[in-house]
């Protein structure tokens, strides 16, 4: 009955986890498409790294303004 019961709350927290991660990648992903706009493209390449540090699967807009801050930077290589 015991690993019954840490399976469940090991299963609740893992998903708690997950929720909790596409919430601050939907947060970040917001912010990242503002400074894209105002081509704040410094700002962009900080928030991008937070997305890359988070771990979440980035979608293509988040991709395309990484790429952007990275030409406007001059950071070619990242």
């Amino acid at each position: 009955m015991p690993f019954a019961l840490y399976l469940a709350a090991s299963l609740a927290s893992s998903a708690w986890a997950d929720e909790r991660s596409e919430a601050e990648h939907l947060r970040l992903s917001g912010e990242l498409d503002q400074l894209s706009q105002r081509q704040l493209w410094q700002g962009v390449d900080r928030k991008f790294a937070e997305l890359e540090k988070l771990g979440v699967e980035m979608t293509y807009d988040d991709l395309l303004h990484g790429a952007y801050a990275a030409r406007a930077l001059g950071n070619m290589s990242d």
